[in-house]
């Protein structure tokens, strides 16, 4: 049995003139949603043992607060440029290249390539547009992470800030 775990960043501040997308932080209520949903995995007992990460900003500032909350080291983590506004078809392609020896794991990514992935896996559980810090985690019973797309989905499950825990 193997779980995924999939993570939009939390709020981040508004695009600035000049400024690069990829560079953009949480912006306060980012960091609010980024550490609810960092507590709702450790009330779960949902604590991956890899995570594939966008390198943007928005997404490591997120990933910390994972990290924190759930007493994981930074070498878990592998920022992967691929994820970097991803379509979905590129997001199980990383994770089969780079994620083979997690049981469970762990994306932080964007929109929509994230919510595309979500609804393609858990079409009855994911909504068509995760909010910001949106999290829908699955388990399957996946011999290896190639397998994912073909795989039907034992138990899936969809959280988000604003639903009460």
């Amino acid at each position: 049995m193997r779980r995924l775990t999939l993570l939009r960043h939390a709020q981040a501040e508004p695009a600035r003139a000049g400024g690069a997308d990829r560079d953009r932080p949480l912006d306060r209520r980012g960091r609010g949603e980024a550490a609810e949903m960092a507590n709702r995995l450790a009330e779960q007992q949902l604590v991956p043992d890899r995570l594939l990460i966008s390198p943007a900003s928005r997404t490591r500032e997120t990933t910390d607060f994972v990290l924190c909350q759930l007493a994981l080291d930074q070498t878990l983590v592998l920022p992967v440029e691929a994820l970097y506004l991803a379509e979905a078809g590129a997001i199980p392609e990383a994770i089969s290249r780079i994620g083979a020896l997690a049981q469970h794991l762990m994306i932080v990514a964007h929109n929509p390539g994230l919510s595309e992935l979500a609804q393609q896996l858990a079409p009855d559980v994911a909504p068509r547009d995760l909010p910001t810090a949106g999290m829908v985690t699955m388990l399957a019973d996946l011999a290896e992470w190639s397998d994912l797309a073909a795989t039907r989905m034992l138990e899936c499950r969809y959280d988000h800030p604003a639903q009460p825990a």
